[in-house]
């Protein structure tokens, strides 16, 4: 009978040792960054900027840049992206950090932090678009989408090609 007793005790300490050995592997768990709303997100954002026309956002400061006798736009019909580097290769950065800042507000969430960068050769441009939860060196995610532009100016002519680059971090 001793015997008996000992090696069901034996046993029930063993499987309790098995299942909690179980418990605890299972119950720590690294998690990872979700990639695809990032990769999404940077990809939608520079979609909408070389896609959509200045003339098709609805927002009052963008429409008196190219009404009223304002000058600021002379090509409505250009792409949001091309005018950002219009502004910025014409040395007009102040007025292409404004540009920037009323096209892209609010349409990524405040918890990502995202950047456009504008480079070419001899130039580069970094407009902060969200500031995020974190810093770009802190994150533990960082998305690039580039586009290559052949920007024109008014009289037709190749100002530079530039290099086109939006950062999404989580």
């Amino acid at each position: 009978m001793k015997k008996g007793y000992f090696f069901v005790l034996d046993a029930f300490v063993a499987l309790t040792v098995v299942v909690l050995s179980l418990v605890l592997i299972f119950s720590f768990h690294t998690q990872k960054p979700y990639q695809i709303q990032s990769i999404t997100l940077s990809d939608d954002t520079m979609d909408v900027l070389s896609s959509m026309k200045v003339y098709e956002i609805n927002n009052e400061w963008v429409f008196s840049q190219y009404t009223n006798g304002s000058q600021n736009i002379s090509n409505p019909d250009s792409t949001l992206l091309e005018q950002a580097a219009i502004f910025y290769l014409t040395n007009r950065v102040e007025l292409g950090d404004r540009f920037v800042g009323e096209v892209t507000s609010g349409i990524l969430p405040e918890r990502y932090g995202s950047l456009l960068r504008l480079y070419n050769s001899t130039n580069e441009y970094n407009v902060l678009i969200n500031s995020g939860d974190v810093t770009q060196d802190d994150a533990r995610m960082l998305v690039v989408s580039k586009r290559l532009l052949l920007v024109m100016a008014d009289d037709e002519q190749l100002l530079s090609p530039i290099i086109a680059e939006v950062r999404v971090w989580e």
